[in-house]
């Protein structure tokens, strides 16, 4: 039995039913490449945007807790001067978090490390808005969804 997938805190299943009612109001990907584009119908554009929007605000550039990074060349944990090193920031509760999330889908290092691996994200910008839907994708597919 496959675990259901988690993202942002919504389980797939109900966030499909309520994106699908937002596929209207979402635009065409038109800067993703062919292997994204065969899987972006309505509603998975529309889940898609979903998970931008709770997860990022819909920013390609988001680190988590708020800040932005400028090159799109790797996950930014790599580049910039991070090297590896998580991001911390203090919660509104005072708590203190380390995490390396960044881009629109708040993607962790170790799991853009795998999805490299795969092979299926070449280029000069490894970690561009492109790239960062189609890992998307990749993720919900590997999950079954």
């Amino acid at each position: 039995m496959n675990k259901p997938l988690i993202l942002a805190g919504v389980a797939v299943g109900a966030a499909v039913a309520a994106a699908s009612a937002m596929a209207e109001e979402t635009p065409a990907f038109t800067h993703m490449p062919d292997k994204a584009r065969d899987y972006a119908d309505a509603n998975l554009r529309a889940f898609l945007k979903l998970i931008r929007d709770a997860e990022s605000s819909d920013d390609y550039r988001a680190l988590v807790g708020g800040g932005r990074f400028n090159s799109f060349a790797t996950h930014p944990t790599f580049g910039e001067g991070f090297k590896g090193i998580p991001t911390k920031y203090r919660r509104k509760d005072g708590s203190v978090i380390n995490s390396t999330a960044a881009g629109a889908y708040q993607i962790v290092s170790t799991t853009f490390i795998g999805l490299i691996k795969t092979g299926k994200f070449p280029g000069p910008e490894t970690f561009s808005p492109e790239n960062q839907d189609a890992m998307a994708i990749e993720l919900i597919r590997q999950r079954g969804a």
